[in-house]
């Protein structure tokens, strides 16, 4: 590969965090593209968040792409706790080893740089490849469900939990995987980890795909509100829009724990029935009603799955199993203030309008 310059020759500089440096008349600020942490070069900013930017940077002994989440220099100086927060999301990750979650390689802290360094994923984040206008198919849709639920599948196993899943969080990459990445939010059973998290009574998250009871009662939150806000996320990819979208994040929050979720009909017409039954009970607000296990989630979506890909004429006869009768069960006895709001085509022929 072309030589790699750490820094401008003729300036003096002192240590920044181990091995990198910064000219000494600076305070410490974000490194510019082209310089040396350690023994990553910084070869793009790939975005930026409140607290962190995220950079694909070279290693320079190993000659392989990785990510890296750096923790701003203000961000430390006002909230040194958020430090500690970024090596706990990587003592998480680093726990996970599983193709659909983004693994941590590494972790670096001192008083002046924290960082993580992450797989670098060649991909997209899941809410730029589908708009209002064109939907992700519902196979396609399935799919990335199955993905995802596998990966929080793997993290629950470490008794973890995520809290913050939505397309941003959800990266396809170019071999056609989903991969769950940004544990930031995420929970754990552990006791000591739990006095180092934010609390279990913080309400945290993403107003648009949490679920209700992660914002009235935090402390309820488990497994089933990560599936309600996956089936957020995959209503969202395959009709182009979101269940409920309030004028601010309250408003959103209340129709979330109070209005019915729209039937993706209104959204996309001949939107599959089988899915619109998954999605509904992934979005169930009350927590019993979701899958009582990812074991039982997944066999759900494969079995959505196959029913689609026998009504389309791409695959062989599907073999009904329990939870999919369960799930019509449950979809036909929800209250009927928690069921889809039905569009004319769910309506019998004498009273469409």
């Amino acid at each position: 590969g072309k030589p790699v310059t750490p820094r401008p020759p003729g300036r003096a500089t002192q240590p920044y965090g181990r091995g990198a440096a910064l000219p000494i008349d600076h305070r410490p600020r974000l490194p510019q593209i082209g310089s040396v942490i350690d023994k990553y070069h910084i070869d793009e900013l790939l975005g930026t968040g409140g607290f962190a930017a995220v950079y694909r940077a070279t290693h320079l002994l190993l000659r392989i792409p990785v990510a890296i989440k750096l923790l701003k220099p203000e961000v430390m100086a006002k909230h040194p706790g958020q430090a500690e927060r970024l090596c706990e999301e990587a003592r998480f990750a680093a726990q996970i080893n599983h193709p659909n979650v983004a693994r941590v390689y590494d972790v670096t802290h001192s008083e002046r740089i924290t960082y993580i360094v992450m797989e670098y994923i060649d991909g997209v984040p899941l809410h730029e490849a589908f708009s209002a206008a064109q939907p992700l198919p519902p196979r396609e849709v399935l799919r990335i469900g199955i993905d995802v639920a596998e990966g929080l599948s793997a993290a629950f196993v470490q008794g973890m939990i995520h809290r913050d899943i939505k397309p941003a969080n959800i990266l396809l990459t170019r071999k056609g995987l989903a991969k769950i990445v940004d544990l930031g939010l995420a929970q754990s059973s552990s006791a000591d980890a739990r006095r180092i998290s934010a609390s279990p009574a913080e309400v945290v998250g993403t107003p648009s795909y949490m679920a209700p009871e992660q914002a009235l009662n935090p402390e309820r939150v488990d497994f089933r509100s990560d599936i309600y806000s996956l089936g957020v996320t995959l209503y969202h990819a395959a009709t182009g829009h979101l269940p409920f979208r309030g004028d601010d994040s309250i408003q959103t929050i209340s129709m979330h724990l109070n209005q019915p979720v729209p039937s993706p009909r209104l959204h996309v017409k001949g939107f599959p029935a089988e899915l619109e039954r998954m999605l509904m009970c992934m979005l169930a607000k009350d927590i019993s009603v979701r899958p009582a296990s990812y074991a039982q989630l997944l066999e759900a979506l494969r079995e959505t799955d196959q029913v689609l890909a026998l009504e389309s004429g791409d695959g062989s006869r599907p073999t009904r199993g329990g939870l999919m009768e369960r799930i019509r069960g449950l979809f036909s006895t929800l209250p009927r203030d928690q069921r889809p709001s039905p569009t004319s085509a769910d309506l019998p022929p004498k009273e469409r309008p």
